[in-house]
């Protein structure tokens, strides 16, 4: 290592001759030639080549994404409330996995004909009362988490 007040230089002194190692101190100005400049890219990046990531592979890493987690959950905790069992859309969200343009429709399904899906939970006869209008509410969000999640989805892919 060749030390000077602004940066120092890393290199082999076997680059330099014994004469200019004698006489070589602290503060000269020196100027050489790596003899080895071919293997340059060996040095500091090893050449192992990596395999590209699977399809599968690439989507379990999304799915441990803090994102698509917390969506998931998201999703999981409205189907509770909205539908009565909080896994009911989980074949939907693996569907999304092998093509994201289904989050999509699916978000639009949920929020024009939920019902569509499965029996809304707690809605009886046709009878509105305040539950049920805070119930449509609980529709909408998850309509929209829906949507959030595939899009998230879709930027980790972009990410791998």
């Amino acid at each position: 290592m060749i030390k000077t007040t602004d940066f120092c230089v890393i290199c082999y002194k076997d680059y330099f001759t014994p004469e200019q190692l004698r006489s070589l101190k602290f503060g000269d100005k020196i100027t050489f030639t790596d003899p080895i400049a071919k293997n340059l890219d060996q040095i500091l990046i090893p050449a192992e080549k990596l395999d590209l990531l699977t399809k599968k592979e690439i989507i379990q890493r999304i799915i441990r994404s803090t994102s698509v987690q917390e969506n998931w959950k998201k999703v999981d905790y409205l189907s509770k409330l909205v539908y009565g069992d909080s896994k009911m859309l989980n074949q939907n969200l693996h569907l999304i996995h092998k093509n994201p343009e289904i989050g999509k429709q699916l978000a639009e399904q949920i929020e024009n004909s939920p019902q569509s899906i499965s029996n809304l939970a707690g809605f009886t006869l046709g009878i509105f009362n305040s539950l049920n209008v805070e119930k449509l509410k609980n529709i909408s969000e998850l309509s929209q988490v829906i949507e959030e999640y595939t899009n998230n989805f879709k930027r980790s892919e972009l990410i791998y």
